[in-house]
């Protein structure tokens, strides 16, 4: 009997830093493969993304860089799993907890 495989999800929370690759591609006539091969722009761009990590799988990073009080998500980033090279955990507090803190100073400066 297999063991069963448990997918790693992390919970839906919490602010991140997510380091990936960005696909590159050009429209113009390189030239031959040695041409081609010895261009700068052939190689995929690091890029970084934050925000509240509305879902981690197997299949994507999926970001939000907004959040309301009535409970939603703005600005979305969904990021395919392939180029993901890091997920970084910024801030454990959920986005309503962040918010409440934010409503509470709002309150005392009035």
């Amino acid at each position: 009997m297999k063991p069963s495989k448990k997918k790693k999800k992390r919970p839906a929370k919490g602010l991140v830093i997510v380091t990936w690759v960005d696909i590159v591609s050009r429209a113009d006539w390189v030239g031959e493969r040695a041409e081609v091969l010895k261009d700068p722009g052939a190689a995929p761009i690091p890029c970084v993304s934050v925000g509240w990590l509305i879902r981690d799988d197997k299949t994507m990073v999926l970001l939000a860089d907004s959040y309301s009080k009535d409970k939603t998500f703005g600005g979305t980033t969904a990021i395919p799993r392939g180029v993901v090279i890091e997920v970084v955990e910024l801030e454990a507090k959920t986005p309503a907890a962040i918010l409440k803190q934010a409503s509470a100073k709002l309150k005392r400066m009035e």
